[in-house]
């Protein structure tokens, strides 16, 4: 039989798990209770924003998902900051933050366009994310590279293209990468990806680049750039790097 001292342990033992329990319970209980009481006393006062988009001051009050005198945190700070980035594709980022007592804060940071491409009836806008920020009929009026022949498997406007799908965008991102590094990225007028064993490029809008396939992209945009330094680059061309070890170059 248990002895005297094992039956007060016990004893012990059970008052411990009940007051154990009972801060559980009370804890969370206690948290929601100061939540709902902040989100009473603290109520949105002033919204300032940051905005450096296209989008008005106006545009985007309205797809705030709160409204003066709603409470500081009624609302997700992170599905509001992915709403505006879907919905407003120009905003690359947003961030909420909050001013106690009563300011929301708004950052915004603007997509900046990086590719026009062309696709069945259109044209696409794109940023160095490969977010599409558009969808024209005609040629976007902005001087931003042109991108013709690459498969579109699917996009939608205010998303990234998904690379599993669009299989093209890694290689082309690899090319554009390598074409800024060597400070080529803004004499290229266009790509053309429609051959794929034989992608062109326009380049100053009077050299015609034939870079092949997308394999030694590196070592064919050296080469590239070795040929146009020995050459007058305002002298309509040709260029072939196909070949990456020795190149071609004929003036039209």
């Amino acid at each position: 039989m248990p002895s005297e001292m094992d039956r007060m342990r016990e004893i012990h033992r059970r008052r411990r798990r009940k007051r154990l329990i009972a801060a559980m319970l009370i804890v969370p209980l206690l948290a929601v209770a100061c939540a709902l009481l902040l989100n009473l006393l603290l109520r949105v006062r002033n919204i300032v924003t940051e905005n450096p988009t296209i989008y008005s001051g106006s545009e985007i009050l309205s797809r705030l998902s709160f409204d003066l005198g709603d409470g500081m945190f009624s609302f997700d700070r992170d599905k509001l900051c992915r709403q505006l980035e879907t919905e407003c594709p120009f905003i690359k980022k947003a961030q909420v933050t909050y001013r106690l007592p009563n300011t929301v804060h708004l950052t915004l940071t603007a997509a900046v366009p990086l590719l026009a491409v062309q696709v069945e009836n259109g044209y696409l806008c794109l940023d160095g994310d490969f977010k599409v920020l558009s969808f024209s009929e005609t040629l976007p009026s902005l001087d931003i590279l042109l991108v013709t022949g690459m498969d579109i498997a699917e996009y939608t406007v205010g998303t990234l293209l998904n690379e599993e799908k669009n299989i093209e965008s890694e290689s082309l991102l690899e090319l554009i990468s390598l074409l800024q590094e060597k400070g080529l990225y803004e004499n290229v007028c266009s790509v053309d990806l429609s051959r794929k064993y034989n992608i062109t490029m326009i380049y100053n809008e009077v050299i015609i680049v034939s870079l092949g396939n997308m394999e030694n992209l590196d070592r064919k945009i050296n080469l590239f750039q070795k040929i146009l330094c020995e050459n007058d680059p305002s002298v309509p061309a040709e260029i072939s790097v196909r070949d990456y070890t020795t190149g071609r170059y004929r003036r039209l």
